[in-house]
């Protein structure tokens, strides 16, 4: 993400990886952070203290790394563009 111009943080980084999902979900509302997430449960904790939580939910099937993240980065302007025009959860397929 940050190669592509885009600020970036991963759970290592932000000393969130072993925090329970809804932690995560509080942080990135706090901070105005996009969580991209393969993990369903994150849709789940969508409630009214998380209401601007935004979500990029990623239903790529398992493959390798290099082909996930292409395909993340191929599909990220669309998916910034909606987030933008409002929508709370975007899928990348």
């Amino acid at each position: 993400m940050q190669r592509n111009g885009l600020a970036a943080a991963h759970v290592i980084a932000l000393g969130l990886l072993n925090a329970a999902d809804s932690q995560i979900a509080d942080y990135a509302t706090e901070n105005d952070y996009v969580v991209i997430t393969k993990d369903e449960d994150f849709l789940r904790l969508r409630h009214p203290l998380q209401a601007k939580l935004q979500v990029i939910w990623i239903r790529i099937s398992n493959c390798k790394n290099r082909e996930l993240i292409n395909q993340i980065v191929n599909n990220l302007p669309q998916a910034i563009k909606l987030l933008e025009q409002g929508e709370s959860v975007v899928e990348i397929r």
